[in-house]
């Protein structure tokens, strides 16, 4: 959902220079774990995380440049469903952010993380994506991706500064000057109309 759907990176990131005195260019997160990148604990990332969430920036959290437009595009022919890591307890913003801007979209579903928040549901992204039929998963971060082909399901990387790693086997890069597209999604059955 986040960077992927919902522009989350520089309203935090504004936050942060606001609360925290340091001043970070999205462009330059050059790691999907920003404790690391910021050379500070998981825990103290967690605590920064939620105090954000707890904030009024997260009312400046709005869909990314085109993400609504894509989706529209795409809407007569795939249903949208919304898999995210963030932690449960995040869930009634979340909700209300996602009825807000993406109202058909299914979900959202909550998955593990791989940034050591507590709260998450014990399946994996893969794992949804499987028990749901979604045949496409469109990410942020590569590590979520990994084993799209073993699982049957086709990966999406968007590129950003933080995950230019190797791609795992099965996945594309698409390059969107901006992280925008969608999330992951089902194809409808061919006789299926809306």
């Amino acid at each position: 959902m986040d960077e992927v759907l919902a522009g989350h990176v520089e309203p935090f990131l504004e936050f942060h220079r606001q609360v925290y005195g340091l001043r970070v260019e999205r462009s330059r997160i050059v790691n999907y774990l920003l404790s690391d990148f910021l050379g500070i604990s998981s825990d103290e990332m967690r605590k920064r995380f939620q105090a954000f969430y707890d904030s009024e920036e997260l009312e400046q959290v709005v869909p990314l440049p085109g993400a609504l437009k894509e989706t529209s595009a795409l809407s007569d022919k795939y249903e949208f469903v919304v898999i995210t890591s963030r932690p449960t307890h995040w869930e009634p913003k979340t909700v209300a952010w996602l009825r807000n801007y993406f109202p058909t979209f299914e979900g959202p579903h909550f998955a593990q993380n791989g940034h050591s928040f507590k709260g998450g549901n014990k399946k994996t992204k893969l794992e949804w994506c499987r028990d749901l039929g979604v045949e496409v998963m469109v990410e942020d971060n590569h590590a979520y991706l990994a084993g799209c082909t073993d699982a049957g399901v086709r990966g999406v990387l968007i590129d950003c500064p933080w995950n230019q790693e190797p791609l795992p086997e099965g996945v594309a890069r698409v390059w969107l000057g901006r992280c925008c597209k969608t999330h992951s999604f089902k194809r409808q059955l061919p006789l299926r109309t809306k």
